[in-house]
């Protein structure tokens, strides 16, 4: 975590080394924004279980 927050402290445009942490967390965000654009209303349930007809 203290190499990551380096990281993100000397990223810019003329750095010469990779920064593969910050790639990571970038990577990371898009991920999560292609699949919060493919969400749909019902497509999803929060908070409720399934019940299952073969237990007794």
């Amino acid at each position: 975590m203290r190499r990551l927050e380096e990281q993100f402290l000397l990223v810019n445009r003329a750095m010469k080394s990779p920064a593969d942490g910050v790639d990571c967390v970038e990577g990371g965000v898009w991920i999560v924004n292609q699949k919060i654009t493919t969400l749909t209303s019902g497509s999803y349930t929060i908070g409720q279980r399934r019940v299952s007809k073969k237990r007794f």
